[in-house]
Parts: C-alpha cells; sequence; structure tokens
C-alpha cells in the first residue's frame, strides 16, 4: 500500500534526521494534487525549509537525505 511505502521511507529518514516527524499523513481528501490521481499517492515532506536550522540540516545533509530515501524505497521492495 501507498502508507507501507510512505512508512519505510519515514523510518529510514528518522534514522538521519535529528528532528521528530509526525508520521505518515493521508492528505488524499484534503491535497487538491491527490484528489485528482487514479493511483496511490504520497507526498514526500522533508522537514520545514523556513526554519532556519532545519534548512541548515537540508543544505548540508543532501545526500545523507537522499540516501535515506534511497534505502527505504530498496526496503519497501525488499519486505515484498
Amino acid at each position: 500500500t501507498s502508507y507501507n511505502f510512505s512508512k519505510s521511507i519515514l523510518d529510514s529518514l528518522n534514522e538521519v534526521l535529528p528532528y521528530k516527524t509526525r508520521g505518515p499523513k493521508d492528505g488524499s481528501k484534503s491535497l487538491y494534487a491527490f484528489t485528482k490521481t487514479t493511483g496511490p499517492a504520497r507526498l514526500l515532506e522533508i522537514l520545514f525549509h523556513d526554519e532556519i536550522k532545519q534548512a541548515t540540516f537540508i543544505i548540508d545533509n543532501k545526500e545523507l537525505i537522499a540516501n535515506a530515501i534511497y534505502e527505504g524505497i530498496i526496503s519497501y521492495f525488499l519486505e515484498k
């Protein structure tokens, strides 16, 4: 499911992010972009770019974040 897919990515991100996350959310009824999809969809948000400490973390750790997303995707498909 799209929930399990997003949870796998979030679990991987949580291993490298220094800030608490709020978990996967279902925006299918409230996010305009998702009301027009015909298949499962998830929006991946990584921290808050308008908060200076979090923005600095994103800028300084792009490869770390990208690798965590990659690992979460791989983990999801290996568990299937």
